[in-house]
């Protein structure tokens, strides 16, 4: 019978992760708890971890391979905005050290932040693709000031509720 992870500690996480993934290196998991801000936290069962906490912890593991491309659905839904913060702050450390980010998020400010280019999707099909500046060209608005990214998404999208 196999345990709940939100029973395990991260440490015993790290420990079954590890083997998947082919590492063994503790000061390696270290330094990814340190990352997100987790590592005095190593030894504390899951289940004690805030919903931000959890959060941050997705992301170190999928940092424990040392990926140079790492792919993130949504990694700020439904956390406080310390830990949005913090997983911004690690999204653009990542950034720096050129990794490459593929993210995914309905919240215009975040990819406003984080992307260098931008694919627009409606429908599951891809509907424009460019730099923010390139988009926001695109979409005049009055008074000449320049066009947010929900502004031009619901241009290009339409402002109709979906299903």
């Amino acid at each position: 019978m196999g345990a709940s992870p939100d029973m395990l500690t991260v440490a015993h996480l790290r420990k079954s992760f590890g083997r998947i993934v082919a590492v063994d290196d503790v000061s390696f998991t270290l330094e990814r708890g340190q990352l997100v801000g987790l590592a005095d936290r190593l030894n504390d069962r899951v289940a004690t971890y805030s919903g931000g906490m959890k959060r941050r912890l997705n992301l170190a593991a999928g940092l424990l391979h040392d990926p140079d491309i790492l792919l993130l659905d949504e990694p700020t839904v439904g956390v406080d905005p310390q830990s949005r913060n913090a997983i911004f702050e690690n999204l653009e450390t990542l950034k720096r050290r050129g990794k490459a980010l593929l993210y995914t998020t309905h919240y215009m400010e975040e990819v406003e932040r984080l992307a260098d280019r931008i694919v627009v999707m409606d429908h599951g099909r891809v509907i424009a693709e460019d730099t923010l500046d390139g988009l926001q060209a695109c979409v005049a608005t009055s008074g000449g000031e320049r066009a947010t990214l929900e502004t031009v998404f619901l241009t290009l999208t339409g402002r109709s509720l979906r299903d």
